[in-house]
C-alpha cells in the first residue's frame, strides 16, 4: 500500500492503533460483512396466483366437458318410488280425537272404592256402556244378565289375530315377508302361516243363504272413487288395487281398516300392450329375454305394499297364454304364500292345471260386470250373477271402479237378503292347496 501501508503480519493491532492508522472502534474480523435488508414476501401476491391457477383448471374442465361430454348423461333413466312412511296414529287409547286420556271413573274422593262408582240410575258401567239388570250385575259377570253389553269398537286392537270393530289386522304382520333388492315381499312364515290365510277376511257361512262374491278393481288411481269404494261398499266386497298407484300402502291400510280384504293387480302384456302406459315398464311380458326380467319385475310389483292375500291380472291375454312364462310366475307366487285370482277376461284354459301343479291357491272369476260403464248393463250382469248364486253356483264377479259400477253395486247389495243371498269375501271361494 506504498508508504501509508503497513505489514499486517509484523505489526500488532496495538502498534497500528498507536500510530493512528486504525479507528478506536472494535475492528471487523477479516473483511467487512454488510447485511442487506430483505424484502417481505407478499401474501396477497401468492393468493392471487393460486386463485388464477384454480380458475384456469376449472375453465379447462368446463371446456373439455362442453366439447367431449354427453348431455344425455344428466337425464334420469329410471324412477325409484319410495313407500310412504305411515303417519303415527293419534295418541288416544280409546280411538278418540283428544290427546288427553279420558277420565273413565270421574272424580273419586280419597278413600272411596272406584268400582262402586257406577251409575245405577242410567244402568251404565264405569266405561259408560249400558248394562242389563241392576248395578251389581256387572260384578257378577255376563251370566248374571240376560242382555249382552254393548262394547264400543276400539280401532286396531286385536283378538286372536283379528281386529275388533270390523277392521282387519294391520299390515305388515311380522314373519310374513322376506327382503329383496326392491324391498320386502310376501313370504311363508316359519310357523306355517301364509299371507293368504293371514290377510284374507275371515268368513263364516250364513245359514239358509247362498254366497256370492264381488271384486271391485282399478283402485288407487282416482282418489275420489277409491275413497268411495273403501267407505261406501260393504266390507265383504273385495277391493283390488293397481300396483303402480301412488300412496298404495295408505289406500290398502284404509281398506283393511274398513274390513275389506285386498288384491294386488299385476300388469301383464296384452295384444294391445302400450309401453307408454303408467306401470308398463314393470309389466310381465313375453319374449326370449323376458324370463329373467319378469322375475325382477314380479319382485318389484310385490314389494309395492303389504296386506294383500292374493294377486290378480291387469290385462294379460297374451302373457297368460304362454305357459313358459306363467309357470315361473306361479311358482314365485306359491313360494310367497299368496293366491292368484284370474279375472276371466282372457282365454287361458291351462291356468287351473298350472296352478294346481304349483300348489297355488287359484280362482277364475265368473265374469266382468262392466265391460261397458253403462248402468243398465251393469245391473243386468249383477242380476245374472244373482240367479246363478240362487242356483248354488257361488259366482265371483269382477268390476272396475266406475262411478256407475259403485252406484249399481250399492243398490244391488240391498236386494241380496230378500233373494236369500249373502256377500262372501273372494278369499272364501278360493280353494287352498
Amino acid at each position: 500500500m506504498g508508504q501509508q501501508g503497513f505489514n499486517t503480519k509484523s505489526e500488532t493491532y496495538a502498534q497500528r492503533r498507536a500510530a493512528g492508522r486504525v479507528s478506536s472502534a472494535k475492528p471487523l474480523p477479516g473483511r467487512a460483512v454488510y447485511r442487506r435488508r430483505r424484502k417481505k414476501v407478499s401474501l396477497w401476491k401468492h393468493l392471487f396466483g393460486a386463485l388464477t391457477v384454480l380458475l384456469g383448471i376449472l375453465l379447462a374442465v368446463a371446456i373439455y366437458v362442453d366439447i367431449y361430454g354427453d348431455a344425455g348423461d344428466a337425464i334420469p333413466q329410471q324412477r325409484v318410488d319410495l313407500a310412504p312412511v305411515p303417519q303415527a296414529p293419534a295418541f288416544d287409547s280409546l280411538n278418540g280425537t283428544s290427546e288427553t286420556l279420558p277420565d273413565l271413573l270421574g272424580e273419586v274422593a280419597e278413600g272411596e272404592n272406584p268400582t262402586e262408582k257406577i251409575d245405577t240410575q242410567l244402568k251404565r258401567d264405569a266405561l259408560g256402556n249400558p248394562i242389563g239388570g241392576d248395578a251389581t250385575d256387572i260384578m257378577a259377570g255376563p251370566a248374571a244378565s240376560n242382555a249382552s253389553p254393548t262394547v264400543t269398537p276400539l280401532g286396531d286392537i286385536t283378538i286372536n289375530g283379528q281386529a275388533i270393530g270390523g277392521g282387519l289386522i294391520p299390515a305388515p304382520v311380522a314373519g310374513l315377508s322376506k327382503s329383496t333388492p326392491y324391498g320386502p315381499i310376501p313370504a311363508r312364515g316359519s310357523d306355517g302361516r301364509t299371507p293368504f290365510k293371514v290377510y284374507a277376511r275371515p268368513y263364516t257361512a250364513v245359514p239358509n243363504t247362498k254366497p256370492i262374491s264381488l271384486v271391485i278393481g282399478g283402485l288407487g288411481i282416482n282418489r275420489t272413487l277409491t275413497e268411495r269404494a273403501i267407505n261406501e261398499l260393504p266390507a265383504d266386497v273385495t277391493l283390488s288395487f293397481a300396483a303402480h298407484a301412488p300412496n298404495l300402502q295408505s289406500h290398502i291400510n284404509a281398506a283393511r281398516k274398513r274390513g275389506h280384504e285386498v288384491l294386488l293387480e299385476l300388469p301383464m302384456e296384452s295384444t294391445d300392450f302400450n309401453p307408454a302406459e303408467p306401470g308398463a315398464e314393470w309389466a310381465l311380458r313375453v319374449g326370449s329375454e323376458a324370463s329373467v326380467q319378469n322375475k325382477r319385475n314380479l319382485d318389484r310389483l310385490l314389494s309395492r305394499a303389504s296386506g294383500y292375500f292374493a294377486v290378480t291380472n291387469f290385462n294379460g291375454d297374451l302373457f297368460l297364454q304362454r305357459s313358459d312364462h306363467v309357470v315361473p310366475m306361479m311358482a314365485s307366487l306359491s313360494d310367497a304364500g299368496v293366491g292368484f285370482v284370474f279375472d276371466g277376461s282372457a282365454t287361458a284354459p291351462s291356468l287351473p292345471t298350472l296352478a294346481n301343479a304349483s300348489r297355488l291357491p287359484f280362482l277364475k272369476a265368473f265374469a266382468l260386470i262392466d265391460t261397458t260403464p253403462d248402468a243398465a248393463n251393469i245391473t243386468a250382469e249383477l242380476e245374472r250373477m244373482s240367479k246363478l248364486a240362487q242356483g248354488g253356483t257361488a259366482p265371483v264377479g269382477v268390476g272396475f271402479s266406475y262411478p256407475q259400477t259403485i252406484d249399481a253395486v250399492i243398490e244391488w247389495v240391498n236386494s241380496l237378503k230378500a233373494r236369500g243371498l249373502t256377500l262372501a269375501p273372494v278369499s272364501s271361494r278360493v280353494p287352498v292347496r
